[in-house]
This record gives C-alpha cells, sequence and structure tokens, in this order.
C-alpha cells in the first residue's frame, strides 16, 4: 500500500499517517486500522484518475497550445507526461513548499502584475477626460505597483529556493 509518508514526508504526520500506523493489541482496533487503510487506499486509486487527466491536459495546453493539435500530442506522450508528473509529486519533498511556492507566483500575478500591466496598457483609455497630469499620475502609479510586484514575486520565489 502506498504510505503518505513517502509521498509528502513527515510533516504530516499528525494527519494521515498517524491513522495509518496506529497498532492497539484489540481485534477491533486492528479491523478500524484494516478499514482506514483500506479507505485510504480505494481514495488514492479513486483520486488518482480524477486529478491526472486535467493535470495532463493542463500541461500539454501550456505546452503546445489549445486545439486538436494538443490533443493529438498529449495522446502521442501520454506516457511520458503521466509518469513525468508523478515523478514531479514525488520528488518534492514537502508538499506545502510546493503550495507555497504557487500561491507566491499566482497571488503576485494576480493582485499586482496583472493588474499594473493592464493599466499601462489601456493607458489613456481608463480615463478619457483625464488631464496630462492626471495620465501620469495613474502611469506612474501603474509603475510602482508593477515593480512592487515584481519584487514580491522575485522574493516569493527566492523564498522557496534559499530557505
Amino acid at each position: 500500500m502506498p504510505n503518505p509518508t513517502t509521498v509528502f514526508g513527515t510533516n504530516d504526520l499528525e494527519t494521515t499517517s498517524s491513522n495509518q500506523t496506529l497498532r492497539l493489541p484489540f481485534l477491533s482496533s486492528q479491523l478500524i486500522n484494516l478499514t482506514v487503510r483500506g479507505g485510504f487506499l480505494v481514495s488514492l486509486i479513486g483520486s488518482f484518475v480524477n486529478f491526472m487527466f486535467p493535470l495532463r491536459s493542463t500541461v500539454s495546453e501550456l505546452i503546445w497550445g489549445g486545439g486538436d493539435k494538443a490533443e493529438a500530442l498529449e495522446a502521442q506522450f501520454f506516457v511520458p507526461l503521466t509518469y513525468g508528473l508523478m515523478a514531479c509529486a514525488v520528488v518534492v519533498p514537502n508538499i506545502w513548499a510546493a503550495l507555497s511556492f504557487v500561491g507566491n507566483i499566482a497571488t503576485t500575478m494576480a493582485a499586482f502584475i496583472i493588474p499594473a500591466m493592464i493599466a499601462l496598457s489601456l493607458g489613456d483609455r481608463l480615463n478619457p477626460g483625464a488631464s496630462a497630469g492626471q495620465r501620469a499620475a495613474n502611469k506612474a502609479v501603474a509603475y510602482v505597483v508593477l515593480v512592487l510586484g515584481v519584487a514580491l514575486f522575485g522574493n516569493g520565489v527566492l523564498q522557496q529556493f534559499l530557505v
């Protein structure tokens, strides 16, 4: 049976693994232990299909773009994509590091970088009746937000690799 400690490391011992390794001399506790193990195994088997298809599809769209070409290449590279994604999941020693990394990237992009880029690209169309001073102030604020977002993005990425 797959052990969650193998995948997630020892940081989750208070949650899943403690239910897996409970050893009491009573027959009822052994039955409960086997039931928990069986439920965990069924959960892993059932959820594997649910998360691998969208993950594989998303990665193939990122690599090859959308449409029929992406579907054909996804079918052609089914095995390398599937086992490559599973290898990435096993190589990450701590699930919280991966979640924190994705969170750092997503939040700084969504909160700072993308809004600043939209404001800079729209420029005068945001406030058509604005004076030259207001337009310059809006542009300056957009650049400040963009620089702050890039700095926070870099801080979040570097923090994951340096800690």
